[in-house]
Protein backbone atom coordinates (compact mmCIF):
# COMPACT_ATOMS: atom_id res chain seq x y z
CA UNK A 1 0.00 0.00 0.00
CA UNK A 2 2.78 2.34 0.61
CA UNK A 3 4.67 1.74 -2.44
CA UNK A 4 1.10 2.30 -4.23
CA UNK A 5 0.57 5.85 -2.58
CA UNK A 6 4.13 7.04 -3.41
CA UNK A 7 3.76 5.88 -7.20
CA UNK A 8 0.22 7.82 -7.02
CA UNK A 9 2.14 10.87 -5.17
CA UNK A 10 5.08 10.90 -8.09
CA UNK A 11 2.56 10.83 -10.67
CA UNK A 12 0.50 13.47 -9.23
CA UNK A 13 4.05 14.99 -8.89
CA UNK A 14 4.40 15.24 -12.47
CA UNK A 15 1.65 16.26 -13.72
CA UNK A 16 1.72 19.67 -11.77
CA UNK A 17 5.30 20.13 -12.86
CA UNK A 18 5.57 22.93 -16.11
CA UNK A 19 4.71 21.05 -19.36
CA UNK A 20 5.54 24.44 -21.34
CA UNK A 21 8.40 24.20 -23.99
CA UNK A 22 10.11 27.63 -24.08
CA UNK A 23 11.65 29.00 -27.63
CA UNK A 24 15.04 27.07 -27.61
CA UNK A 25 18.33 28.90 -28.74
CA UNK A 26 16.64 32.13 -28.87
CA UNK A 27 18.44 35.21 -30.42
CA UNK A 28 16.18 38.66 -31.21
CA UNK A 29 17.13 40.88 -33.58
CA UNK A 30 16.76 43.54 -31.66
CA UNK A 31 17.00 43.65 -27.52
CA UNK A 32 16.05 46.50 -25.17
CA UNK A 33 16.58 47.05 -21.47
CA UNK A 34 15.71 49.65 -19.41
CA UNK A 35 16.49 49.99 -15.64
CA UNK A 36 14.32 48.71 -12.54
CA UNK A 37 11.51 51.85 -11.37
CA UNK A 38 13.77 51.59 -7.71
CA UNK A 39 16.61 52.16 -10.11
CA UNK A 40 15.23 54.84 -11.80
CA UNK A 41 13.77 56.47 -9.32
CA UNK A 42 17.19 56.45 -7.15
CA UNK A 43 18.19 57.86 -9.86
CA UNK A 44 15.93 60.90 -10.39
CA UNK A 45 16.27 61.96 -6.67
CA UNK A 46 19.98 62.25 -7.12
CA UNK A 47 19.43 64.37 -10.37
CA UNK A 48 17.11 66.50 -8.03
CA UNK A 49 19.17 66.92 -5.16
CA UNK A 50 22.29 67.74 -7.87
CA UNK A 51 20.43 70.11 -9.88
CA UNK A 52 17.58 72.27 -8.43
CA UNK A 53 18.24 71.65 -4.38
CA UNK A 54 20.05 69.36 -2.12
CA UNK A 55 17.26 67.68 -0.14
CA UNK A 56 14.52 68.06 -2.25
CA UNK A 57 14.45 64.97 -4.37
CA UNK A 58 13.05 62.37 -2.20
CA UNK A 59 10.48 65.24 -1.36
CA UNK A 60 9.51 65.89 -4.69
CA UNK A 61 9.47 62.54 -5.68
CA UNK A 62 7.43 61.39 -3.26
CA UNK A 63 4.64 64.56 -4.14
CA UNK A 64 4.85 63.17 -7.30
CA UNK A 65 3.72 59.69 -6.79
CA UNK A 66 0.98 60.99 -4.33
CA UNK A 67 -0.23 62.56 -7.46
CA UNK A 68 -0.79 58.77 -9.37
CA UNK A 69 -2.85 58.25 -6.47
CA UNK A 70 -2.74 54.88 -4.33
CA UNK A 71 -0.54 52.54 -4.72
CA UNK A 72 1.21 53.54 -8.56
CA UNK A 73 3.35 50.29 -8.86
CA UNK A 74 0.77 47.94 -7.55
CA UNK A 75 1.60 44.32 -9.19
CA UNK A 76 4.79 45.33 -10.36
CA UNK A 77 8.56 44.59 -9.36
CA UNK A 78 10.20 47.42 -8.87
CA UNK A 79 13.38 45.99 -8.44
CA UNK A 80 14.05 44.00 -12.25
CA UNK A 81 14.56 45.68 -15.09
CA UNK A 82 11.92 46.58 -18.26
CA UNK A 83 12.67 44.88 -21.53
CA UNK A 84 11.54 45.03 -25.23
CA UNK A 85 12.74 42.32 -28.23
CA UNK A 86 11.63 42.32 -31.58
CA UNK A 87 13.12 39.28 -34.24
CA UNK A 88 12.48 41.07 -37.66
CA UNK A 89 11.62 38.55 -40.49
CA UNK A 90 12.03 38.86 -43.88
CA UNK A 91 8.34 39.54 -44.45
CA UNK A 92 7.42 42.31 -42.14
CA UNK A 93 3.87 41.27 -41.37
CA UNK A 94 5.53 38.22 -39.45
CA UNK A 95 8.21 39.84 -37.74
CA UNK A 96 7.22 39.72 -34.22
CA UNK A 97 8.02 42.81 -31.01
CA UNK A 98 7.38 41.89 -27.05
CA UNK A 99 7.55 44.14 -24.54
CA UNK A 100 8.05 42.65 -21.03
CA UNK A 101 7.15 44.24 -17.48
CA UNK A 102 8.27 43.41 -14.17
CA UNK A 103 5.06 41.55 -12.52
CA UNK A 104 5.26 41.06 -8.83
CA UNK A 105 1.55 40.13 -8.75
CA UNK A 106 -0.38 40.13 -11.75
CA UNK A 107 -3.70 40.34 -9.83
CA UNK A 108 -2.85 43.34 -8.62
CA UNK A 109 -1.85 44.97 -11.62
CA UNK A 110 -4.76 43.91 -13.47
CA UNK A 111 -7.06 45.66 -10.91
CA UNK A 112 -4.58 48.93 -11.26
CA UNK A 113 -5.30 48.68 -14.52
CA UNK A 114 -8.95 47.91 -14.79
CA UNK A 115 -9.24 51.44 -12.89
CA UNK A 116 -7.67 52.92 -16.35
CA UNK A 117 -11.07 51.01 -18.64
CA UNK A 118 -8.15 48.41 -19.64
CA UNK A 119 -9.74 45.54 -19.49
CA UNK A 120 -8.86 41.77 -19.93
CA UNK A 121 -10.34 38.79 -21.67
CA UNK A 122 -8.43 35.54 -20.46
CA UNK A 123 -8.27 32.27 -22.91
CA UNK A 124 -8.26 29.24 -20.35
CA UNK A 125 -6.86 26.92 -23.18
CA UNK A 126 -3.30 29.24 -23.92
CA UNK A 127 -3.14 31.31 -20.81
CA UNK A 128 -2.97 34.36 -23.03
CA UNK A 129 -5.05 37.00 -22.60
CA UNK A 130 -6.34 39.32 -24.86
CA UNK A 131 -5.74 43.48 -24.11
CA UNK A 132 -8.49 45.72 -24.89
CA UNK A 133 -7.21 49.62 -24.48
CA UNK A 134 -9.73 52.57 -24.83
CA UNK A 135 -9.64 54.18 -28.26
CA UNK A 136 -6.58 51.93 -29.57
CA UNK A 137 -7.75 49.79 -32.45
CA UNK A 138 -5.37 47.54 -32.47
CA UNK A 139 -5.56 44.25 -30.05
CA UNK A 140 -2.93 43.55 -27.72
CA UNK A 141 -2.29 40.11 -26.00
CA UNK A 142 -0.19 39.45 -22.77
CA UNK A 143 0.56 36.59 -20.72
CA UNK A 144 2.43 36.07 -17.06
CA UNK A 145 5.77 34.06 -16.81
CA UNK A 146 8.84 34.19 -15.12
CA UNK A 147 7.99 37.23 -13.19
CA UNK A 148 6.78 39.42 -16.27
CA UNK A 149 3.83 40.16 -17.80
CA UNK A 150 4.89 39.51 -22.06
CA UNK A 151 2.62 41.86 -24.14
CA UNK A 152 2.46 41.67 -27.78
CA UNK A 153 0.28 43.49 -30.40
CA UNK A 154 -1.80 42.28 -33.62
CA UNK A 155 -0.61 38.66 -33.03
CA UNK A 156 -0.88 36.37 -29.80
CA UNK A 157 1.66 34.41 -31.82
CA UNK A 158 4.87 35.47 -30.18
CA UNK A 159 3.68 34.84 -26.64
CA UNK A 160 2.74 31.02 -27.07
CA UNK A 161 5.50 29.01 -25.38
CA UNK A 162 7.25 27.63 -28.27
CA UNK A 163 8.00 31.01 -29.41
CA UNK A 164 8.42 32.36 -26.10
CA UNK A 165 12.04 32.91 -24.51
CA UNK A 166 12.73 32.50 -20.78
CA UNK A 167 13.05 36.07 -19.19
CA UNK A 168 16.33 35.36 -17.93
CA UNK A 169 17.42 35.02 -22.16
CA UNK A 170 16.11 38.20 -22.63
CA UNK A 171 18.18 39.67 -19.93
CA UNK A 172 21.42 37.19 -20.44
CA UNK A 173 23.65 40.44 -20.55
CA UNK A 174 23.14 42.56 -17.50
CA UNK A 175 23.54 45.78 -18.15
CA UNK A 176 24.66 48.68 -16.06
CA UNK A 177 23.63 51.55 -18.23
CA UNK A 178 20.47 53.39 -17.84
CA UNK A 179 18.78 52.01 -21.23
CA UNK A 180 20.59 49.44 -23.72
CA UNK A 181 19.31 48.50 -26.91
CA UNK A 182 21.19 46.01 -28.67
CA UNK A 183 20.93 45.17 -32.70
CA UNK A 184 22.14 42.00 -33.81
CA UNK A 185 23.43 41.77 -37.50
CA UNK A 186 23.66 38.20 -37.58
CA UNK A 187 19.89 37.65 -36.85
CA UNK A 188 19.07 40.61 -39.50
CA UNK A 189 17.23 38.84 -42.52
CA UNK A 190 19.62 38.38 -45.36
CA UNK A 191 17.72 40.38 -47.94
CA UNK A 192 17.77 43.55 -45.75
CA UNK A 193 21.83 43.04 -44.99
CA UNK A 194 22.10 42.80 -48.99
CA UNK A 195 19.62 45.80 -49.73
CA UNK A 196 22.08 47.80 -47.25
CA UNK A 197 25.11 46.97 -49.09
CA UNK A 198 23.78 47.96 -52.03
CA UNK A 199 23.04 51.01 -50.93
CA UNK A 200 26.53 51.58 -49.69
CA UNK A 201 28.21 50.62 -52.54
CA UNK A 202 25.70 53.34 -55.10
CA UNK A 203 26.35 55.58 -52.71
CA UNK A 204 30.47 55.18 -52.68
CA UNK A 205 30.05 54.77 -56.21
CA UNK A 206 28.33 58.30 -56.97
CA UNK A 207 31.15 59.74 -54.70
CA UNK A 208 33.98 58.17 -57.12
CA UNK A 209 31.94 59.35 -59.96
CA UNK A 210 31.05 63.10 -58.82
CA UNK A 211 33.02 65.83 -60.23
CA UNK A 212 34.63 67.04 -57.35
CA UNK A 213 38.07 67.27 -55.75
CA UNK A 214 41.21 64.74 -56.15
CA UNK A 215 40.06 62.98 -52.61
CA UNK A 216 36.61 62.83 -53.58
CA UNK A 217 37.58 59.10 -55.58
CA UNK A 218 39.99 58.08 -52.13
CA UNK A 219 36.21 59.07 -49.56
CA UNK A 220 34.08 56.55 -52.11
CA UNK A 221 36.80 53.95 -52.01
CA UNK A 222 36.74 53.91 -47.98
CA UNK A 223 33.02 54.60 -47.46
CA UNK A 224 32.53 51.30 -49.91
CA UNK A 225 35.06 49.08 -48.35
CA UNK A 226 34.88 50.61 -44.62
CA UNK A 227 30.46 49.82 -45.05
CA UNK A 228 30.49 46.69 -46.70
CA UNK A 229 32.80 45.36 -43.89
CA UNK A 230 30.46 46.84 -41.23
CA UNK A 231 27.54 45.48 -42.17
CA UNK A 232 28.66 42.51 -43.05
CA UNK A 233 31.55 41.68 -40.73
CA UNK A 234 29.57 42.78 -37.49
CA UNK A 235 28.06 40.10 -34.74
CA UNK A 236 26.30 42.60 -32.74
CA UNK A 237 25.92 46.72 -32.60
CA UNK A 238 24.68 47.92 -28.93
CA UNK A 239 24.05 51.66 -28.07
CA UNK A 240 23.53 52.60 -23.98
CA UNK A 241 22.69 55.53 -22.66
CA UNK A 242 23.77 55.88 -18.59
CA UNK A 243 23.18 59.10 -16.59
CA UNK A 244 25.55 59.74 -13.40
CA UNK A 245 24.74 62.77 -11.19
CA UNK A 246 27.49 62.44 -9.23
CA UNK A 247 29.61 63.51 -11.64
CA UNK A 248 27.22 65.41 -13.99
CA UNK A 249 28.05 63.33 -17.01
CA UNK A 250 25.78 62.17 -19.38
CA UNK A 251 27.32 59.08 -21.22
CA UNK A 252 26.32 57.58 -24.75
CA UNK A 253 28.02 54.59 -25.91
CA UNK A 254 28.02 52.91 -29.02
CA UNK A 255 30.25 48.97 -28.76
CA UNK A 256 30.47 47.22 -31.98
CA UNK A 257 31.32 43.14 -32.11
CA UNK A 258 33.07 41.79 -35.03
CA UNK A 259 32.87 38.65 -35.82
CA UNK A 260 35.66 36.61 -34.90
CA UNK A 261 38.32 36.11 -37.26
CA UNK A 262 36.78 38.68 -39.62
CA UNK A 263 39.65 41.52 -41.09
CA UNK A 264 37.25 43.89 -39.35
CA UNK A 265 37.93 41.89 -35.97
CA UNK A 266 41.95 42.37 -37.34
CA UNK A 267 41.44 45.99 -37.38
CA UNK A 268 40.12 46.90 -34.34
CA UNK A 269 42.03 44.41 -32.17
CA UNK A 270 45.47 45.65 -33.59
CA UNK A 271 43.95 49.31 -33.20
CA UNK A 272 47.13 51.05 -30.73
CA UNK A 273 45.47 53.16 -27.36
CA UNK A 274 44.71 56.56 -28.08
CA UNK A 275 47.23 59.36 -26.70
CA UNK A 276 48.12 62.73 -26.94
CA UNK A 277 51.79 64.26 -27.15
CA UNK A 278 51.01 67.07 -25.24
CA UNK A 279 48.36 65.95 -22.44
CA UNK A 280 50.26 67.87 -20.03
CA UNK A 281 49.52 71.09 -20.74
CA UNK A 282 46.01 70.79 -20.08
CA UNK A 283 47.34 70.52 -16.21
CA UNK A 284 45.53 71.16 -13.17
CA UNK A 285 45.88 74.21 -12.52
CA UNK A 286 44.47 75.37 -15.99
CA UNK A 287 41.45 77.35 -16.03
CA UNK A 288 40.11 75.52 -19.15
CA UNK A 289 42.14 73.24 -21.29
CA UNK A 290 41.40 71.15 -24.69
CA UNK A 291 42.98 68.01 -26.00
CA UNK A 292 42.38 66.93 -29.63
CA UNK A 293 44.09 63.64 -31.13
CA UNK A 294 42.97 63.22 -34.94
CA UNK A 295 41.68 60.08 -35.36
CA UNK A 296 43.91 59.06 -38.17
CA UNK A 297 44.60 55.17 -36.91
CA UNK A 298 42.98 53.67 -40.57
CA UNK A 299 45.06 54.43 -43.95
CA UNK A 300 42.31 55.39 -46.00
CA UNK A 301 41.76 58.27 -43.66
CA UNK A 302 45.70 58.95 -43.47
CA UNK A 303 45.57 58.73 -47.32
CA UNK A 304 42.38 61.43 -47.79
CA UNK A 305 43.67 63.76 -45.53
CA UNK A 306 47.25 63.59 -46.75
CA UNK A 307 45.20 64.21 -50.23
CA UNK A 308 43.13 67.51 -48.44
CA UNK A 309 46.50 68.80 -48.13
CA UNK A 310 48.21 68.52 -51.29
CA UNK A 311 45.14 70.35 -52.74
CA UNK A 312 45.60 73.11 -50.68
CA UNK A 313 49.16 73.59 -51.38
CA UNK A 314 49.62 76.66 -53.61
CA UNK A 315 50.46 76.15 -56.98
CA UNK A 316 53.53 79.09 -57.20
CA UNK A 317 54.89 78.73 -53.63
CA UNK A 318 56.71 81.74 -53.40
CA UNK A 319 56.66 85.07 -51.21
CA UNK A 320 53.88 84.02 -47.96
CA UNK A 321 53.28 81.43 -49.97
CA UNK A 322 56.39 79.26 -49.22
CA UNK A 323 55.54 79.77 -45.70
CA UNK A 324 51.92 77.35 -46.59
CA UNK A 325 53.71 74.61 -48.58
CA UNK A 326 56.33 74.46 -45.74
CA UNK A 327 53.41 74.52 -42.86
CA UNK A 328 51.48 72.22 -44.91
CA UNK A 329 54.55 69.63 -45.77
CA UNK A 330 54.86 69.42 -42.26
CA UNK A 331 50.93 68.33 -41.45
CA UNK A 332 51.28 65.88 -43.98
CA UNK A 333 54.34 64.35 -42.25
CA UNK A 334 52.03 64.20 -38.95
CA UNK A 335 48.93 62.56 -40.56
CA UNK A 336 50.99 60.16 -42.43
CA UNK A 337 52.82 59.14 -39.29
CA UNK A 338 49.03 59.40 -37.28
CA UNK A 339 49.67 61.32 -34.86
CA UNK A 340 48.15 64.91 -34.85
CA UNK A 341 47.74 66.81 -31.73
CA UNK A 342 46.54 69.66 -30.25
CA UNK A 343 46.31 71.27 -26.54
CA UNK A 344 44.74 74.65 -25.53
CA UNK A 345 45.08 75.32 -21.98
CA UNK A 346 43.86 78.60 -20.63
CA UNK A 347 46.01 80.05 -17.32
CA UNK A 348 45.30 82.42 -14.48
CA UNK A 349 44.44 84.65 -12.73
CA UNK A 350 47.86 85.30 -11.76
CA UNK A 351 48.71 88.13 -9.02
CA UNK A 352 47.30 90.60 -11.26
CA UNK A 353 44.38 88.93 -12.22
CA UNK A 354 45.83 88.44 -15.52
CA UNK A 355 45.51 85.32 -18.03
CA UNK A 356 47.58 83.64 -20.42
CA UNK A 357 47.13 81.10 -22.74
CA UNK A 358 48.61 78.46 -24.49
CA UNK A 359 48.20 76.60 -28.00
CA UNK A 360 50.22 73.50 -28.79
CA UNK A 361 50.20 71.52 -32.15
CA UNK A 362 51.90 68.83 -34.38
CA UNK A 363 54.50 70.17 -36.49
CA UNK A 364 56.74 67.29 -36.68
CA UNK A 365 59.50 69.77 -39.26
CA UNK A 366 58.99 73.24 -37.40
CA UNK A 367 62.34 74.49 -38.53
CA UNK A 368 61.62 73.64 -42.11
CA UNK A 369 58.52 76.31 -41.90
CA UNK A 370 60.57 79.08 -39.15
CA UNK A 371 63.27 78.77 -42.12
CA UNK A 372 60.79 80.39 -44.87
CA UNK A 373 59.46 83.01 -41.93
CA UNK A 374 62.69 84.08 -41.68
CA UNK A 375 63.13 84.07 -45.30
CA UNK A 376 60.16 85.96 -45.93
CA UNK A 377 60.69 88.88 -42.97
CA UNK A 378 62.57 91.24 -44.55
CA UNK A 379 60.46 91.69 -47.25
CA UNK A 380 57.17 92.13 -45.09
CA UNK A 381 55.73 96.00 -45.45
CA UNK A 382 53.06 96.61 -43.03
CA UNK A 383 51.24 94.85 -40.37
CA UNK A 384 52.42 94.23 -36.89
CA UNK A 385 55.99 94.42 -35.73
CA UNK A 386 57.68 90.67 -35.93
CA UNK A 387 60.98 90.40 -34.19
CA UNK A 388 63.14 87.08 -34.18
CA UNK A 389 63.85 86.63 -30.28
CA UNK A 390 65.93 84.28 -28.07
CA UNK A 391 66.06 80.76 -28.31
CA UNK A 392 63.97 78.66 -25.57
CA UNK A 393 65.07 75.07 -24.29
CA UNK A 394 66.43 74.91 -28.01
CA UNK A 395 63.27 76.43 -29.73
CA UNK A 396 63.16 79.35 -31.97
CA UNK A 397 60.63 81.96 -30.96
CA UNK A 398 59.06 84.87 -32.79
CA UNK A 399 57.43 87.45 -31.19
CA UNK A 400 54.67 89.65 -32.97
CA UNK A 401 53.91 93.21 -31.12
CA UNK A 402 50.03 93.03 -31.04
CA UNK A 403 49.81 96.50 -29.80
CA UNK A 404 46.67 98.14 -31.26
CA UNK A 405 45.33 95.25 -32.55
CA UNK A 406 43.46 93.33 -29.16
CA UNK A 407 39.91 94.09 -28.10
CA UNK A 408 39.80 96.08 -24.66
CA UNK A 409 38.49 93.26 -22.60
CA UNK A 410 41.07 90.82 -24.27
CA UNK A 411 44.17 93.48 -23.84
CA UNK A 412 42.65 93.93 -19.63
CA UNK A 413 42.72 90.33 -19.46
CA UNK A 414 46.74 89.62 -20.54
CA UNK A 415 47.61 92.71 -20.08
CA UNK A 416 48.26 95.75 -22.46
CA UNK A 417 52.56 94.64 -22.56
CA UNK A 418 51.51 91.00 -23.62
CA UNK A 419 53.15 90.16 -27.30
CA UNK A 420 52.13 87.00 -29.15
CA UNK A 421 54.81 84.49 -29.28
CA UNK A 422 55.35 81.28 -31.72
CA UNK A 423 58.08 78.71 -30.97
CA UNK A 424 59.10 76.44 -33.25
CA UNK A 425 60.42 73.05 -31.48
CA UNK A 426 61.38 70.09 -33.27
CA UNK A 427 58.26 68.63 -33.61
CA UNK A 428 55.87 70.99 -32.50
CA UNK A 429 54.43 74.32 -32.82
CA UNK A 430 53.28 76.50 -29.75
CA UNK A 431 51.80 79.94 -29.62
CA UNK A 432 51.03 81.92 -26.38
CA UNK A 433 49.97 84.87 -24.89
CA UNK A 434 49.90 86.77 -21.98
CA UNK A 435 52.26 87.89 -19.12
CA UNK A 436 53.40 83.82 -18.46
CA UNK A 437 53.73 83.22 -22.27
CA UNK A 438 57.44 82.42 -21.80
CA UNK A 439 57.02 79.87 -18.77
CA UNK A 440 54.02 78.10 -21.12
CA UNK A 441 55.85 77.68 -23.52
CA UNK A 442 58.98 75.76 -21.50
CA UNK A 443 56.13 73.92 -20.28
CA UNK A 444 54.79 72.98 -23.44
CA UNK A 445 58.18 71.75 -25.17
CA UNK A 446 58.90 69.69 -21.80
CA UNK A 447 55.84 67.90 -22.45
CA UNK A 448 55.84 63.70 -22.81
CA UNK A 449 53.40 61.94 -24.81
CA UNK A 450 50.68 60.12 -22.54
CA UNK A 451 47.78 58.23 -23.02
CA UNK A 452 44.13 60.37 -23.46
CA UNK A 453 40.78 60.51 -24.89
CA UNK A 454 40.66 61.76 -28.46
CA UNK A 455 38.54 64.66 -27.43
CA UNK A 456 38.62 66.11 -23.87
CA UNK A 457 37.30 69.54 -22.36
CA UNK A 458 37.67 70.37 -18.91
CA UNK A 459 37.60 73.20 -16.86
CA UNK A 460 38.08 74.75 -13.16
CA UNK A 461 34.72 75.98 -11.79
CA UNK A 462 36.52 78.23 -9.24
CA UNK A 463 39.01 79.62 -11.54
CA UNK A 464 36.08 79.98 -14.49
CA UNK A 465 34.18 81.64 -11.71
CA UNK A 466 36.34 84.37 -11.61
CA UNK A 467 37.18 84.79 -15.09
CA UNK A 468 32.99 85.02 -15.91
CA UNK A 469 32.83 87.69 -12.82
CA UNK A 470 35.23 89.73 -14.64
CA UNK A 471 33.74 89.49 -18.60
CA UNK A 472 29.96 88.60 -18.07
CA UNK A 473 26.99 89.71 -17.17
CA UNK A 474 25.93 88.97 -13.26
CA UNK A 475 23.48 87.02 -14.05
CA UNK A 476 25.69 84.69 -15.76
CA UNK A 477 28.31 83.97 -13.39
CA UNK A 478 25.67 83.57 -11.07
CA UNK A 479 23.93 80.91 -12.93
CA UNK A 480 27.27 79.14 -13.17
CA UNK A 481 28.17 79.19 -9.45
CA UNK A 482 24.66 77.85 -8.90
CA UNK A 483 25.42 74.92 -11.26
CA UNK A 484 28.47 74.30 -10.42
CA UNK A 485 30.28 74.86 -6.93
CA UNK A 486 33.60 76.58 -7.06
CA UNK A 487 35.47 73.20 -7.05
CA UNK A 488 39.62 74.34 -8.40
CA UNK A 489 39.64 70.84 -9.14
CA UNK A 490 39.46 70.41 -13.47
CA UNK A 491 35.79 69.10 -14.06
CA UNK A 492 35.42 67.22 -17.18
CA UNK A 493 32.55 68.84 -19.82
CA UNK A 494 33.32 67.08 -22.44
CA UNK A 495 35.19 63.23 -23.52
CA UNK A 496 35.16 61.15 -26.38
CA UNK A 497 36.73 58.05 -25.71
CA UNK A 498 37.94 54.97 -27.71
CA UNK A 499 38.78 51.51 -26.45
CA UNK A 500 39.28 48.39 -28.52
CA UNK A 501 40.09 44.77 -28.07
CA UNK A 502 37.41 41.85 -28.66
CA UNK A 503 34.90 45.15 -29.63
CA UNK A 504 35.11 48.95 -30.04
CA UNK A 505 33.44 51.09 -27.87
CA UNK A 506 32.78 54.39 -28.71
CA UNK A 507 31.62 56.38 -25.71
CA UNK A 508 30.58 60.09 -25.45
CA UNK A 509 30.43 62.07 -22.08
CA UNK A 510 28.67 65.59 -21.34
CA UNK A 511 28.41 67.54 -18.32
CA UNK A 512 25.04 67.87 -18.04
CA UNK A 513 25.52 70.36 -16.13
CA UNK A 514 26.03 72.57 -19.56
CA UNK A 515 22.67 72.12 -20.08
CA UNK A 516 21.34 73.10 -16.75
CA UNK A 517 23.46 76.60 -16.35
CA UNK A 518 21.75 77.26 -20.31
CA UNK A 519 18.83 77.37 -18.37
CA UNK A 520 19.48 78.78 -15.33
CA UNK A 521 21.39 81.92 -17.57
CA UNK A 522 18.20 82.15 -19.67
CA UNK A 523 15.55 82.43 -16.47
CA UNK A 524 17.82 84.81 -14.77
CA UNK A 525 18.26 87.28 -17.47
CA UNK A 526 16.68 90.67 -17.55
Amino acid sequence: MTSLIRKLVLCVGLLTLPTTVHAVGFEPTIRVQIQSIDTLMTLAEKAVDRYVAPGLGKNLISAALRSLGDEPFAGLDRTKPFGLYAIIDENQLDSKLVLMIPTQDSKKLREKLKKLDITFQDNADSNIATVNVPDVPVPFYSITADGYAYLSVLSSAPLEPKNRPWAAEVFRKKESALVSVSVNLDNLPKSYKEAATTMVETAALDIKEAKGPSWAGLVGAMIGNLGSELINQTTELTYRLNLAPETSMLELEMELTPKAGSSLAKTIQDRKPVGNHFTGVASPDSTAAVLLHAPLFNSDLRKIVGAMLKDAEPNDPKGPALIGKAALDSLKQAVESGNLDLALSLRGPDSDKHYSVVLVTSMPNADAVLAAIRKELPNRKGGPKITDTEKLDGASILEIDLDGALPPFVADLVSDTSKLKIAFAKDRLIVSLGPDSKALIQEAIAVKPSPASPVRLTFSAKRLQSLLETIAPPEVADGFSRVWPKNPDLTTMVDLNITSGSSLKVKLSLNIGLFSFGMVARSTAP
